[in-house]
């Protein structure tokens, strides 16, 4: 109890720091677009899942840092950060939402734009000294990420099968509760009915880029913590963890299937975009917060 009062402060910045990032902005590009899917950028579950990763590890490594650098008032440093970062995520939004073909060009700098944005919103909730201490394992973290962001692009050769599986299983579980339920499979994406609703279970739905983030986390932990976990142990947890992520997926198919009885359009915009980080965020903290001590080598005083 005395740990969670003692982090109160950095517990209460983190959360509104994410709020803003990942949920509130997203939803006002939303409005503003009309729904209108972004022409040159990340698809925003991409983004979120490949960025979330380097957000709550690189807060965890270094809490004891942020608890000492973080901005207690408001001050100059906070003021003229926050308004860059509105700068720059208006910036984002003109190079992702605005162009009615792709470019390479505006693909790399709508995320650039993104990525910086972020980076000043945190300056402002935290401390411009924090970054300064800690740029090189910043970076470090950051190489991490888009590695493993390589590493589902070479797993999304498995997201045909993936998809049928996910759709077959959520076509059994949505069965239990509503009667016209079917699965389409053709040469194309497979395709999951229930009553007048229809989603195509594409590759973003498939399941890949939450194993490959599930992954990425597990094996950080293990390169940090090193000699401190028991590798059997790990290795059972990991494949609990592994199972878990995936069903996970189904049934944030299935929550969509359910929303988009009665709000279709809310099922495939924001709900489609927003269920999949909040289930898995929550999964993988009850999974390392329950387990990891389990996994931990208890060691003999001597």
């Amino acid at each position: 109890m005395n740990s969670i009062s003692q982090y109160k402060n950095i517990i209460i910045r983190s959360i509104l720091f994410l709020t803003i990032v990942y949920v509130i902005v997203p939803y006002i590009y939303n409005q503003i677009s009309h729904n209108q899917k972004p022409t040159n950028s990340y698809e925003l579950a991409s983004f979120v899942t490949y960025t979330l990763i380097l957000v709550i590890f690189f807060g965890i490594k270094y809490r004891e840092n942020l608890k000492k650098n973080q901005i207690i008032t408001i001050t100059k440093e906070s003021i003229l950060f926050s308004l860059l970062a509105i700068v720059l995520f208006t910036a984002a939004y003109q190079a992702s939402y605005t162009q009615s073909t792709f470019s390479a060009t505006l693909f790399a700098l709508s995320t650039i734009l993104y990525l910086t944005a972020a980076w000043s919103t945190s300056v402002a909730f935290f401390s411009l000294q924090f970054y300064k201490e800690k740029y090189i394992s910043l970076f470090f973290f950051t190489i991490l990420v888009y590695f493993f962001f390589i590493i589902t692009e070479i797993l999304r050769q498995l997201w045909h099968t993936l998809s049928i599986t996910t759709a077959t299983v959520s076509t059994h579980f949505l069965a239990l509760f509503y009667q016209n339920v079917s699965f389409t499979q053709t040469t194309g994406d497979p395709t999951l009915t229930v009553n007048a609703f229809q989603v195509i279970i594409g590759p973003a739905c498939s399941g890949i880029e939450s194993l490959s983030l599930f992954i990425g986390l597990f094996l950080m932990l293990i390169v940090y913590e090193g000699e401190n976990i028991n590798k059997k142990k790990a290795t059972l947890i990991f494949f609990l963890g592994l199972i878990g992520t995936y069903m996970l997926n189904i049934i944030r198919v299935s929550l969509i299937m359910v929303v988009g009885q009665t709000h279709p359009k809310f099922a495939v915009g924001l709900f489609h975009s927003q269920v999949g980080w909040i289930l898995f965020s929550t999964f993988i903290i009850i999974l390392l917060f329950s387990c990891y001590k389990w996994m931990k080598i208890k060691k003999t005083k001597k």
